[in-house]
């Protein structure tokens, strides 16, 4: 069994027994079953998983550490939503916020493109003519 501790800066989150554990690590999903080699990595935001009488349970967890030693994973995180008190609506609703906001900042930075090679073609034919004058 491993044991699992999950703390954010106000408080100890979790404190259990699993057979295993899953955290999104930066380079990917990270399975940990007990024995694993010692190991401290990033974490990026995403769900971290362990079992619970034999059932999986889902946690959000949003950027942070994982250290394993000696069959106990701690997990250091900014943020931790554990998944059955998570607001379905809200998030559904954010989600719709930041990708409209994503697709307008998009816009914007396609016009600011556009608008910023216009004026590096103006800067070359000044420079250029500047060569070619001869002065």
């Amino acid at each position: 069994m491993l044991k699992l501790e999950i703390i954010t800066p106000d408080r100890k989150v979790l404190s259990t027994e699993t057979p295993w554990v899953t955290v999104p690590g930066e380079m990917g999903e990270l399975g940990v079953l007990p024995q694993h080699l010692p190991l401290l990595t990033t974490l990026e935001s995403g769900v971290l998983q362990y079992e619970q009488s034999g059932k999986p349970v889902k946690m959000a967890i949003h950027y942070g550490y994982a250290s394993i030693i000696d069959d106990k994973v701690t997990v250091l995180s900014e943020m931790v939503e554990q998944g059955g008190h998570i607001d379905i609506e809200r998030a559904k609703k954010a989600e719709l916020k930041a990708r409209e906001e994503i697709q307008r900042l998009l816009a914007k930075q396609d016009e600011e493109n556009h608008r910023m090679n216009k004026y590096e073609a103006k800067l070359k034919r000044a420079l250029i003519r500047q060569q070619a004058s001869g002065n």
